[in-house]
């Protein structure tokens, strides 16, 4: 029997599932978190993170920084490329596995309304800069797995920062588990 080029849904009217519907639980959760965490309300200006611009930092499963950036779009964009695979070097290059990542950490940048774009970018480099430091002092490794160093800066005052869990509920332990960490890797590596 000769194939029609439609893919059988099992379904009587052969539609296909819906998108959403498609992911693992573990996906469909880990995305519900990043929503919600990038849907919280920043109170000193009002505006949801999602919509803010600043530094992002990632952790693992140990609380261990494996990346920080910046972002001069805003958070739901940029930190949406990095955790969705779309078109992101950290991604592309093999350096960032997005479900290594279990928390997020969002520094938005307060806005000054007549700030020159120059005096935008100084201090968001100075911000990313001061995050990045902070977080390899933070680390047992002293390391990070940035591609590239960030611009150096001076160290300034870190703004106030917002962290949030990635990994839905009951399923850290299997995500967490070594020979699963392991073993991803090893997979991400061989691609």
């Amino acid at each position: 029997m000769g194939s029609r080029g439609v893919a059988s849904y099992g379904a009587a009217d052969s539609s296909p599932p819906a998108k959403k519907s498609m992911p693992t639980r573990f996906v469909q959760g880990f995305r519900d978190l990043l929503a919600k965490a990038l849907d919280t309300v920043e109170p000193e200006t009002g505006r949801r993170l999602g919509k803010c611009i600043g530094v992002y930092a990632f952790y693992d499963y140990d609380g261990e920084p494996l990346y920080v950036g910046q972002t001069t779009e805003d958070f739901a964009t940029r930190v949406g490329r990095h955790l969705r695979g779309q078109r992101s070097d950290t991604i592309a290059y093999r350096i960032l596995d997005p479900f290594e990542v279990a928390e997020i950490e969002l520094y938005p940048l307060p806005a000054i309304p007549d700030e020159l774009a120059r005096d935008r970018r100084v201090r968001i480099d100075a911000i990313e800069y001061s995050a990045y430091v902070s977080a390899i002092r933070g680390s047992k490794y002293r390391a990070i797995l940035n591609e590239k160093i960030p611009p150096r800066s001076p160290l300034v005052e870190l703004p106030p920062s917002y962290r949030f869990g990635l990994v839905p509920e009951g399923m850290r332990e299997d995500r967490e588990h070594p020979d699963v960490r392991i073993a991803r890797r090893a997979e991400t590596l061989a691609r």
